[in-house]
């Protein structure tokens, strides 16, 4: 088994989820202006990054990668880490990909 393939945490990481999630959001310096506020526990929803035994915690690589993007982790108003971040302008709307009929609801 030493040719054997080491699981690393690398393993786990998909970068698509973070570009995804910089295409939705935009960081931003205060709470107060704040549209989401992605605590430990909605950053491990979001990117599915859980602690997994023998090889760590997979939410380390996300932030990582957030933070080289300018998403930094910052103390809440309740003392709990979080990223703040604002929509992104760009994002397309839920109708976009409806035909005409239904946008006449």
């Amino acid at each position: 088994m030493e040719d054997a393939e080491k699981v690393t945490l690398d393993s786990y990481y998909i970068p698509q989820k973070v570009q995804a999630f910089c295409r939705s959001y935009m960081p931003c310096e205060h709470e107060t202006d704040a549209v989401e506020i992605f605590t430990d526990a909605k950053l491990r929803e979001y990117f599915q990054a859980y602690p997994m035994p023998s090889v760590g915690d997979l939410l380390a690589p996300y932030l990582e990668a957030l933070e080289s993007e300018g998403y930094v982790l910052k103390t809440s108003v309740t003392g709990e880490p979080a990223i703040f971040v604002t929509q992104q302008v760009n994002t397309p709307l839920l109708l976009e990909g409806l035909t005409d009929d239904e946008n006449d609801i």
